[in-house]
């Protein structure tokens, strides 16, 4: 699902692909009944949830759907404006850009409060080097894993199977925070957060 949802994302860019629709066809059917979809390689269903909603909303197929992982993204949401990495109950700042550009990109005027906080927290946590911090997002199961809750332990390495890898040099947090911010920034102020 998380490939899928990241592939139906780009496709949408694509005039009247057949993959694209095949791809968002195939993504509402992974949806648990509380609006999510799983990642499998995340460690947080945001991850999937957020892209499968940013390639729905290029379209007006299937929009039960895409508003219900809409509601979900939005209960996700911590009071102080940031999406947490269940994994390791911490403020996520790759989450929270991920959260907020679907939100962006689904119905930023249902959403626009949460989005005006999630914008508030990711400039409040920018570090002095013009990065966000991080913490360990990617799971990397073993080959035979096809379900992770099987996997009893996850270890925090960034080798080896069954792991937990860390953001290395912050690099895909930043970027994707930046890219959020300026989708936020093409559309909002970003002065009011100062």
């Amino acid at each position: 699902t998380c490939v899928s949802a990241v592939a139906a994302c780009v496709l949408s860019f694509v005039e009247s692909h057949q993959a694209y629709d095949d791809t968002i066809g195939y993504l509402p059917k992974q949806q648990h009944d509380e609006g999510y979809i799983s990642s499998y390689w995340w460690t947080s269903p945001i991850y999937a949830t957020s892209f499968s909603l940013m390639a729905l909303s290029k379209t007006k197929k299937h929009p039960d759907a895409a508003a219900r992982m809409a509601g979900w993204l939005g209960n996700m949401q911590n009071p102080d404006g940031c999406w947490y990495n269940p994994a390791l109950n911490e403020p996520s700042a790759l989450y929270t850009a991920l959260a907020m550009k679907a939100l962006l990109q689904f119905n930023d005027k249902h959403y626009l409060e949460k989005i005006k906080k999630g914008a508030d927290w990711l400039l409040k946590h920018q570090t002095s080097d013009g990065s966000w911090p991080t913490n360990r997002i990617l799971l990397l199961p073993a080959t035979d894993v096809t379900r992770l809750d099987t996997v009893e332990h996850w270890r925090k390495s960034s080798f080896g199977v069954n792991v937990i890898i860390d953001d290395h040099n912050r690099v895909f947090t930043t970027a994707t925070v930046l890219n959020t911010l300026h989708l936020y920034e093409q559309k909002y102020s970003l002065t009011h957060a100062n």
